[in-house]
């Protein structure tokens, strides 16, 4: 420790940086900035600690975020898609079911706006059959560590809630009833999406599973199942709901909501056409 100085420090930063994550790829400029304050903390104390006289971390500057040549595309579905998806769900044979018995009722709980974590999270305790409800208040997420996963608390204050996931998706709590029934009517905190021998299903192949759905259902392609709940912001948007609605009803603050979950573009410009000229028809000479 005596011996680390900061070239070394700068060095350990351009490792991270370009082959310091999963199989040799780049580690997230995240996870760098965690890396340097983690080793800033060990070294901080060995300076309390009279181990070495000063912190050689002092020196290095938090790595600055890389600007993105192009912007994340956020593809969605529109109303009609979305209950497209809910169809094919009620239309999966029951060979598939057996095989799978979370699809149904997993991807209707994504269909209602919860996110992937909150899903996988989601215990049986939370679960309100006779209201149609079920209670966000955890999620379960990949550690980083093999095919590890944590359950731990909601993402954020506003990620506790109550989403009537059977009026947003209508069939949810039959498909949960019977996923219940299949698991041996459990209860407490044993977790709701579980494979056919019991074992909690991974985010990874929860994810995986939607992409080879979305395929059979003849859809279009979503970058990811998180944009789902853009999809949901949509449909809300596009139906006259008040932002505040949609930003409760998938747990964020409603500052994001407007940021980030609000469609815009020419498409609206035009559907905005005719209610423009009127608007302004008076000021027409």
């Amino acid at each position: 420790m005596q011996k680390l100085t900061t070239t070394d420090i700068r060095g350990l930063l351009v490792t991270l940086a370009t082959e310091g994550g999963v199989q040799g790829r780049p580690l997230s400029h995240r996870s760098v900035v965690y890396a340097l304050t983690s080793l800033w903390l060990v070294l901080d104390y060995a300076v309390e600690s009279w181990l070495i006289q000063k912190n050689p971390a002092d020196a290095v500057k938090t790595p600055k975020k890389p600007v993105e040549d192009e912007p994340v595309q956020i593809t969605t579905w529109g109303r009609d898609q979305l209950i497209a998806f809910r169809h094919h769900l009620a239309s999966l044979s029951i060979e598939a079911l057996a095989a799978e018995p979370w699809l149904s009722a997993g991807y209707r709980l994504s269909l209602a706006g919860m996110r992937r974590s909150e899903v996988l999270g989601l215990a049986w305790e939370a679960v309100d059959f006779e209201n149609g409800e079920v209670h966000v208040h955890a999620s379960r997420v990949k550690t980083g560590c093999k095919k590890i996963t944590e359950r731990g608390k909601a993402k954020a204050n506003n990620s506790v809630r109550w989403v009537p996931v059977e009026d947003v998706v209508p069939g949810t709590v039959a498909a949960l009833r019977e996923l219940w029934m299949l698991q041996g009517r459990p209860s407490g905190d044993s977790l709701v999406i579980r494979d056919a021998v019991g074992e909690l299903v991974h985010p990874d192949a929860f994810s995986v599973r939607f992409d080879k759905l979305v395929v059979a259902a003849g859809l279009p392609h979503l970058t990811e199942i998180h944009h789902l709940r853009h999809s949901l912001a949509r449909a809300l948007h596009e139906n006259g709901f008040k932002p505040i609605e949609g930003a409760s009803l998938l747990g964020r603050s409603l500052a994001t909501h407007l940021q980030n979950y609000l469609p815009t573009g020419d498409e609206y410009v035009r559907g905005a056409r005719e209610r423009l000229r009127a608007l302004f028809a008076e000021a027409v000479q």
